[in-house]
């Protein structure tokens, strides 16, 4: 097989794909591009929209502290800043003051409605301390919760009130994670058309976003190389989870089919989905906005996909790093074996190949081609 190879950064910025059996692509001026081959899809859908929508809570109760360095709650038992919301026993009240959208990992206008007529917006991005982008969490925003029409951009300027908890065990992907969103999951028992709201029965906390302002992007900090912990690190960096970073290079493309990111199904091992790929260094990266064909928010298509590109026999190089946000991951599978993981009737979440009981890991979410030339 021919030898190809890619840089991503410095020497060739990568700005659309190089899968030239449908188009010719800028992107591949300079290096041979594939002509075929590659390896089955992967980098799944990306980005529930639940957070009001049912489901178990999983894992309710407890502190993680986040790695900000826990915190204090303030203001008769409201967190109001992430230090102190991570610092909680979940869940937990915030009505975080100030805080700043870092990423995106999903922003849809929903077709449907709830009070009024326009119909709200699904999301769920990243948010930090604008004063420490390192401490950063996920938030979660339901089409029904306010304000409805908000669509999350990088440096709006947020006010945040909800809960603070964990996103469902059974949530593929994002189960375990630390979130905020409305308290709708948490509360069990609820009767049919059930409403979030204070004045419900029973009160229900809701979520509620309110832009004050808008700012450049927060600094992303550089982490070296040795960021991850090595091959097959679990849990690894737990206290920059949220954080968008920065990992330094030379970084290449090790592993396009790493175990712990194999899509669990009936097929067995003949399933050839894989949410990501691992890197040199041994940190895992989930593709789901870099794949190619990903829908992003801007209405374009993401054509940047790592690896095909080494499926086809190539290989890539990021000589200037990576960023992404550091986050959870979990698989959680249809119970059926089904090859959809968002079936509805999931398997309490788990990381393929791991040790029993392990049930998340952490890996980096880039959240478009430019994270990929830094």
């Amino acid at each position: 097989m021919m030898f190809r190879s890619m840089m991503f950064g410095a020497l060739l910025v990568l700005s659309v794909g190089c899968r030239v059996t449908t188009k010719v692509d800028a992107g591949c001026v300079g290096i041979t591009c594939p002509t075929g081959g590659g390896v089955g899809a992967g980098g799944g859908t990306g980005g529930s929209t639940g957070g009001g929508t049912g489901g178990s809570t999983g894992g309710s109760g407890g502190s993680i502290g986040g790695g900000s360095g826990g915190g204090t709650v303030s203001d008769g038992g409201v967190a109001t800043t992430i230090t102190a919301a991570k610092g909680s026993t979940y869940p937990a009240k915030v009505a975080l003051q100030g805080v700043v959208v870092t990423a995106v990992s999903f922003a849809r206008k929903s077709t449907s409605t709830c009070a009024g007529t326009t119909p709200g917006v699904n999301a769920s991005f990243w948010v930090a301390d604008p004063s420490n982008s390192e401490i950063g969490v996920w938030v979660e925003k339901f089409h029904c919760d306010g304000d409805v029409e908000y669509f999350p951009q990088v440096g709006d300027i947020l006010n945040v009130s909800g809960v603070i908890g964990f996103e469902s065990n059974f949530q593929h992907q994002e189960g375990f994670r630390v979130m905020v969103k409305s308290q709708y999951d948490y509360i069990s028992g609820k009767p049919q058309g059930y409403v979030c709201a204070a004045t419900s029965t029973p009160p229900c906390e809701p979520f509620i976003v309110t832009k004050t302002g808008s700012m450049a992007a927060l600094p992303v900090p550089s982490k070296p190389i040795t960021f991850g912990g090595g091959s097959g690190a679990i849990k690894a960096e737990q206290g920059l989870r949220g954080a968008r970073i920065k990992i330094d290079g030379p970084l290449t493309v090790a592993d396009i089919n790493p175990n712990f990111m194999h899509r669990v199904s009936a097929l067995g091992a003949a399933d050839n989905v894989y949410y990501g790929f691992e890197l040199s260094n041994g940190v895992l990266v989930n593709n789901f906005r870099t794949r190619d064909g990903a829908a992003l928010e801007d209405g374009g298509i993401s054509h940047c996909d790592v690896r095909w590109i080494v499926g086809d026999g190539g290989t890539v190089t990021f000589p200037n790093g990576i960023v992404g946000v550091w986050d959870t991951y979990t698989m959680s599978p249809c119970e059926d074996g089904g090859t959809n993981p968002y079936c509805g009737r999931n398997i309490k979440g788990f990381v393929p190949g791991a040790d029993a009981g392990v049930t998340y890991t952490n890996v980096l979410y880039p959240t478009d081609c430019a994270d990929l030339t830094p």
